[in-house]
C-alpha cells in the first residue's frame, strides 16, 4: 500500500491504494461533470496526484495558484481568489458525481472545506461510517438542533420569499441584479478590430499588401454593423438609465483581462470572437458550416438537432425567422459574470438587445424558468420573426438554469 496514501486516510489497512485513486481520477475527469470545464479537471488532478506522491506541502493556496493557474509566485491572493472559488467548485463537483446512484460504489475522492488536501474512501468504508454515525448523529439532531433548524428555515424562507416578491415585481432587477457592479464599469464587448495592414490584406485579397493603410481604408473598416450597433444603443441607453457605470470595446481588441475587470455584456454572434470562445461549453451555443452555408443554435444535450437554424444561402427577400441566445452566467474563465445578446443573423442580435433592456420581455423569463432562476447561470433561445426588415418581438423557446 503507497505509504503517503496512509498518511492522508484514515490509516487502515482498508485505505485505497495509489492506483485505485489515480484509474477513480481519470473516471472523474472523463465524466461530463469535469469534462465540459478546463480549469477544474486541472485543479483536480493536481491536488490528487501530489497527494498521492506524498507531496502534500505543496497543497498550499499559493502554490496551487503558481502551478495550476499560473499566477506569479508574488501575486496577491486577497484579489485573486482563483483556487478558493476554483477549490469550492470541485468540490461541488465532486459531490454531484457522487449523488447520481452509478457512482456510489466507486473510491470516493473527496476535498474537505477549508483544506486543499484530497481524501480517499473506498465506498463501503463510506457506508459503514455513514451507517454507524447515524443513530448517533439524529439524536443530537433532535436534543439540540431542532429549535435552531427551525429558526433557520423560517429565517431563509422568509429571505426567499422577499427575494422572490421584490424580482417578480421588478423583471430587470430578477435579471440584471448580479450583473450590477457600482465598483467597476461593465464591459461591454462589440465585433470588430482596429484596422491594420494586415486586416486590409486580407480584405483586398492581396497577401503581398504591406504598404500602410489609407485614410479612407481605415474610415472603410473601423466600423460596427447595423445589428450590433443597434443593440448596443439598446444596451447602452440602459445603463444611463440606471447609473450603471460602463466601457464599450472591440473584441478584436480585447484581452481577457478585460472581462476580467468585471461584469460583461458580449454583443453579436458569429462575428464576436470573446462569445462565441466563452459560450463554447454552455448548453445553448452557435455553430456554423461553411460548406452548407448555415449556421444554427446547438443544444448540447441534443447536439444532432438543428431547428433553430439560417441557411445563409437562401434568398433575402424569403428570410421571415431569426434565433438568437441571451445569457447570464457566472463564467469559469472570467471569473464574472457574463451577458450575451446575440442572434444567428442581425435581427437576432437586435431582438436580443431589446430583449435584454425591456421589461415586459425580461418578465416572460420567470414565466418559463424554475423559482430561484434570479440568482443562478441561465440561458434563454428565443425567435424572432422578421417583418418588412425589421426584428419582431422575441419568442421564448427554451429555458435553461443551473
Amino acid at each position: 500500500m503507497d505509504n503517503s496514501l496512509r498518511e492522508q486516510g484514515t490509516g487502515t489497512e482498508g485505505d485505497p491504494d495509489g492506483q485505485q485513486v489515480l484509474e477513480q481520477l481519470e473516471r472523474l475527469l472523463a465524466d461530463s461533470t469535469f469534462s465540459t470545464s478546463k480549469r477544474y479537471p486541472r485543479f483536480l488532478k493536481y491536488v490528487v496526484e501530489e497527494t498521492v506522491a506524498g507531496r502534500v506541502e505543496h497543497l498550499k493556496e499559493r502554490t496551487l495558484g503558481v502551478e495550476v493557474f499560473g499566477r506569479d509566485a508574488a501575486y496577491d491572493t486577497n484579489q485573486d481568489p482563483v483556487v478558493r472559488t476554483s477549490a469550492a467548485q470541485v468540490r461541488q463537483r465532486l459531490a454531484q458525481y457522487y449523488q447520481d446512484p452509478a457512482h456510489q460504489s466507486e473510491l470516493r475522492i473527496e476535498m474537505l472545506p477549508g483544506s486543499y488536501v484530497p481524501q480517499f474512501r473506498r465506498a463501503d468504508v463510506v457506508e459503514s461510517a455513514e451507517a454507524a454515525a447515524m443513530p448517533v448523529a439524529l439524536e443530537r439532531r433532535r436534543r439540540s438542533r431542532w429549535p435552531f433548524l427551525l429558526g433557520a428555515a423560517a429565517l431563509i424562507g422568509i429571505v426567499c420569499l422577499l427575494i422572490a416578491r421584490w424580482a417578480s415585481k421588478d423583471p430587470v432587477a430578477g435579471f440584471w441584479g448580479p450583473v450590477w457592479d457600482k465598483a467597476n464599469p461593465i464591459v461591454i464587448c462589440v465585433p470588430g478590430k482596429f484596422p491594420t495592414t494586415e486586416t486590409v490584406a486580407s480584405a483586398t485579397g492581396d497577401p503581398q499588401r504591406t504598404e500602410p493603410i489609407t485614410i479612407r481604408e481605415s474610415l472603410l473598416m473601423n466600423s460596427i454593423a447595423w445589428p450590433d450597433a443597434t443593440a448596443l444603443y439598446e444596451v447602452v441607453g440602459f445603463f444611463r438609465s440606471r447609473g450603471q457605470a460602463y466601457q464599450v470595446r472591440r473584441a478584436g481588441d480585447s484581452a481577457l483581462s478585460d472581462l476580467r475587470s468585471g461584469p460583461s455584456v458580449l454583443i453579436g454572434g458569429l462575428n464576436n470572437q470573446w462569445l462565441m470562445k466563452l459560450t463554447a461549453n454552455y448548453r445553448f451555443s452557435y455553430r456554423n458550416d461553411s460548406l452548407l452555408e448555415q449556421a444554427w443554435i446547438q443544444d448540447a444535450q441534443q447536439p444532432e438537432k438543428r431547428d433553430w437554424k439560417v441557411a445563409y444561402s437562401g434568398p433575402y427577400t424569403a428570410f421571415d425567422e431569426d434565433y438568437g441566445v441571451i445569457s447570464r452566467v457566472w463564467d469559469p474563465t472570467t471569473e464574472r459574470v457574463v451577458v450575451t445578446a446575440s442572434g444567428i443573423a442581425s435581427y437576432g442580435t437586435i431582438a436580443a438587445g431589446e430583449f435584454l433592456t425591456n421589461p415586459k420581455y425580461l418578465a416572460m423569463i420567470a414565466e418559463h424558468a424554475p423559482a430561484g432562476w434570479e440568482q443562478k447561470s441561465v440561458q434563454v433561445v428565443f425567435s424572432t420573426k422578421v417583418f418588412n426588415g425589421n426584428a419582431g418581438p422575441p419568442h421564448i423557446l427554451a429555458v435553461h438554469v443551473w
